[in-house]
């Protein structure tokens, strides 16, 4: 039998895309098994950190502020994914496309967490948190689901970076990174309950 030449080039295309893919998806595992593990540890020791020092209605209060993130998905307007495309199908980040749609992301990203943050100012200097929230919220508590929503917003915009290392093929990177936020949590409550 006679071997065409554009299967066996499309069969060699295959195998190496195949493979590459392969690579990408055994190195994010690797790293998501690695800080799997020390995430469960880290927020485990956070919670009966909290538990301890401050008690349940602190803990439901600390549970509420750290799932904003959870509650407000459409924050980043789908830019992500915009910048994920665009870097995935570059060949060099100075590429124009690349350029244009990571400075469009960024320009979107940065005022959609400056609409985010004069809502949570507002609703904050307004005490609006209980309405919003239930009676069974403290306000003295709205400073910190203020505080959490800044967080929030800030990090908006610098969670491009994130995209780009995911267009980029890195995204076993961005797995480490991300697994280091229960650690940091953990300190910043230690020095919370040293305080």
């Amino acid at each position: 039998m006679e071997q065409h030449p554009k299967r066996n080039a499309y069969r060699a295309w295959v195998s190496a895309v195949t493979t590459s893919v392969r690579k990408s998806l055994l190195r994010s595992a690797g790293a998501r098994a690695i800080t799997l593990p020390v995430s469960a540890v880290f927020s485990l020791l956070t919670s009966a950190l909290i538990l301890r020092n401050f008690g349940t209605d602190s803990f439901s209060q600390y549970t509420l502020v750290i799932s904003i993130a959870a509650v407000l998905p459409f924050a980043d307007l789908g830019v992500g994914a915009a910048t994920v495309n665009a870097v995935s199908k570059s060949s060099s980040f100075t590429e124009e496309n690349v350029v244009s749609v990571t400075v469009a992301s960024l320009r979107i990203l940065i005022c959609s967490a400056t609409v985010l943050s004069v809502v949570a100012v507002l609703i904050t200097t307004t005490s609006g948190w209980k309405n919003i929230l239930g009676d069974s919220f403290e306000d003295s508590a709205g400073l910190y689901v203020l505080i959490g929503v800044l967080f929030f917003a800030a990090s908006m915009p610098l969670g491009l970076g994130q995209r780009i290392a995911v267009g980029a093929g890195k995204n076993e990177r961005q797995v480490l990174i991300q697994g280091l936020q229960p650690a940091l949590v953990f300190i910043a409550v230690l020095v919370a309950t040293a305080v």
